[in-house]
């Protein structure tokens, strides 16, 4: 596993890398470490590099600040999950715009880290992937890549973050496919990915690029408890109001 810590405060390096070791010999991988005291450090590396697996982000830095980093990196298209680290738990809402992949506190808990690891181990596993037919060829899709599945006459429009799919599958077999804890159907018409929401109304969601999808009055208050506990179990540990 290739990870990247971005924190201006060179001893958190030392000490977070203490306790990702100690998780790495436990499960038998090896690390190699991308140290970067500086957002315009990391964004420099990125640009010209493609060697990171994940990056430990800093909230709070000196000059460019660990969600201005994440929005810079988001806008260049480049894929990376982030966790975020912070002493300020109350920023959390902030890094949905950024599409945060966990939120941590410091002092980063043992066990919260071990789960965020396990869950990016997942991420990269090959059970993340289904196989669809799009455009007259069968495709490996990654469904950690999916915004939202749009129903379109006898198949279905799939979203991703890099380009668009038309397929044969019908809504209701994409539902089959996906983890329901990870995937909503929020309209007869829609089933959206929780990972890249950024904002919802009553009517309405909001993805990361701006655009939406219908959701019904009916499954609203579905949508909302299911959308939290998606938060709470992937993305960070924190009472919501």
């Amino acid at each position: 596993m290739r990870i990247g810590i971005c924190d201006d405060e060179i001893n958190f390096h030392y000490r977070l890398k203490t306790v990702i070791d100690k998780y790495a010999a436990s499960k038998a991988i090896s690390v190699i470490y991308f140290d970067f005291t500086s957002g315009e450090d990391l964004i420099k590396y990125l640009l010209n590099h493609d060697d990171i697996d994940v990056i430990f982000m800093d909230y709070q830095m000196d000059k460019m600040s660990g969600l201005e980093t994440s929005q810079n990196i988001l806008e260049k298209n480049i894929g990376i999950p982030i966790i975020f680290l912070t002493s300020f738990p109350e920023i959390v809402y902030d890094t949905f715009k950024v599409n945060a992949f966990r939120f941590l506190v410091k002092p980063v808990d043992v066990k919260k880290l071990s789960e965020a690891l396990d869950d990016l181990l997942d991420l990269y596993s090959s059970e993340n992937y289904i196989l669809v037919s799009a455009d007259d060829m069968s495709k490996r899709i990654n469904i950690n890549d999916i915004l939202y599945i749009e129903a379109r006459n006898k198949g279905s429009l799939v979203r991703l973050k890099s380009q668009t799919l038309n397929c044969g599958l019908l809504l209701s077999d994409f539902q089959k496919k996906l983890p329901e804890d990870r995937f909503f159907r929020s309209h007869k018409s829609f089933l959206v990915g929780f990972k890249y929401i950024t904002e919802y109304g009553s009517s309405e969601i909001v993805f990361c690029n701006g655009e939406k999808a219908k959701i019904s009055r009916y499954r609203f208050n579905e949508f909302k408890s299911s959308y939290f506990d998606y938060m709470k179990r992937y993305i960070f540990e924190v009472r919501l109001p």
